[in-house]
């Protein structure tokens, strides 16, 4: 994964955050935005990170896949607008690009990748579906990009990467997929409540 995202790069990265997100049956959509929208504000002067969504889970249309405007990584950054609880790219400039690019829906099923940019438009439509859609996202930043505003910023400085070979995850030759000073928040019953009883994926 390291090395796809060095290839689409051009150039060394480092781990920038990773995350898993999980649309529940029924729950709404994600406005269409792009991830340098807010890397921007985060300090990296270019849009020169990428990332992998893996999904763990089948991903479908009926169940909210990943969604991305083809060829909308050209279009450069466009403004973060707050639209009520929720924040996504301009809504003027957005609706010009959707008439004249193909929206592309990821469907895929458990350990299928889709490697994307960061100024990609991407978004998600609601779950109809009665099962849930998981996903995780690993995002790398390239070296020479690494944020200039250091206040806060700590955390998404260059670390070097320990590259493993593919068979470690099945090997379970790995010490953590965390880092040693991860955040890690307590859980908040009146937020966390419809995910505290989600039972573990299965295991094949």
């Amino acid at each position: 994964m390291v090395e796809g995202a060095e290839t689409l790069l051009g150039e060394s990265c480092y781990h920038w955050h990773s995350k898993v997100c999980r649309k529940l049956p029924n729950s709404g959509q994600v406005e269409w935005h792009q991830d340098y929208g807010s890397w921007y504000h985060d300090g990296c002067l270019s849009p020169q990170l990428i990332s992998c969504a893996i999904a763990i889970e089948p991903c479908t249309p009926e169940n909210g896949c990943l969604q991305m405007l083809k060829g909308s990584h050209l279009l450069g950054r466009m403004d973060v607008i707050k639209m009520g609880n929720t924040v996504g790219a301009d809504p003027q400039r957005l609706q010009i690009a959707m008439e004249k690019m193909e929206i592309v829906n990821c469907v895929m099923e458990p350990g299928d990748a889709v490697f994307f940019h960061s100024n990609v438009l991407h978004g998600s439509p609601p779950n109809h579906s009665d099962r849930s859609r998981a996903m995780m996202f690993c995002t790398y930043n390239a070296i020479s990009n690494q944020p200039f505003i250091l206040e806060g910023q700590e955390h998404h400085r260059y670390r070097p990467l320990q590259k493993l070979p593919n068979s470690a995850i099945i090997e379970g030759n790995y010490h953590s997929a965390m880092e040693d000073k991860a955040e890690v928040y307590k859980p908040n019953p009146e937020i966390d409540r419809p995910f505290m009883n989600i039972p573990p994926f299965a295991e094949k």
